[in-house]
């Protein structure tokens, strides 16, 4: 594209040389045959007026330097006019070249930007697909049934294999709840799947089992849960509050 660019204005420079160059010469022969005019006018005149052969000479002299005088003029009129219009031509190049350049990143931009973005949902599907896919895995779904039913006791907060249960439960809905935050995932497509609402109703028994062992002050586990809640599950809190 840049060599047929080149090759273009070497073409477009050719041609208007040739014209300028014709236009010379017909200004010359012009001027000359002005000048053979007047010679001839000039005999006629200082032979009629009865003039020497020098005085005629010279009369003929100043006649040819005048014509050479304004040939002069009129080549270095059209030199520096070819001079101005080769200097526009560069300029004119040189625009097309940045413009080439600019529209060139502009697209390259643009085509990353798209690709980008398709790798970005992409990725988020294939992530929340994997969310789903360990939520439906049969022992993690029990293990999340038996959480929540761990939360409905009081009593059984107090065993520490119930409460890790707990605690396991809750940073995986926290990863979850992370990841939904920070735009990473297809929300739709979590939605489908009611992983939104499976949040919510844990975050409402954890909620439920901190007021129950508040109003049970034998049961230490209040303390843990509310810590839970405050320092740990904040993008849980956020999922379980704020998403509908």
């Amino acid at each position: 594209m840049k060599k047929l660019a080149k090759f273009a204005s070497l073409v477009s420079r050719l041609l208007l040389a040739a014209v300028l160059c014709a236009a010379v010469s017909a200004a010359y022969g012009q001027h000359h045959r002005r000048g053979a005019h007047r010679a001839a006018a000039v005999h006629r005149t200082v032979q009629n007026d009865g003039y020497s052969r020098e005085e005629i000479d010279g009369k003929l002299s100043d006649l040819d330097a005048s014509v050479g005088a304004r040939f002069d003029a009129a080549s270095q009129a059209m030199g520096a006019r070819l001079d101005a219009l080769e200097k526009k031509q560069a300029a004119q190049w040189w625009i097309t070249a940045v413009a080439a350049a600019v529209f060139s990143a502009i697209f390259t931009l643009l085509f990353k930007t798209i690709s980008d973005r398709r790798e970005a949902r992409k990725a988020a599907l294939e992530t929340s697909m994997d969310f789903v896919s360990q939520f439906s895995d049969d022992d993690w779904e029990m293990a999340v049934g038996d959480a929540m039913d761990d939360l409905t006791s009081p009593e059984r907060l107090k065993n520490p294999e119930s409460f890790k249960r707990i605690v396991h439960v809750g940073n995986w809905f926290e990863e979850l709840a992370r990841a939904w935050r920070g735009n990473q995932l297809d929300t739709e497509y979590l939605k489908r799947n009611d992983l939104h609402n499976h949040a919510k109703a844990f975050w409402s028994k954890l909620e439920e089992a901190r007021r129950a062992c508040e109003a049970d002050t034998t049961n230490p586990r209040s303390v843990d849960i509310a810590r839970l809640q405050k320092d740990f599950w904040k993008n849980l809190q956020w999922l379980a509050t704020h998403v509908t």
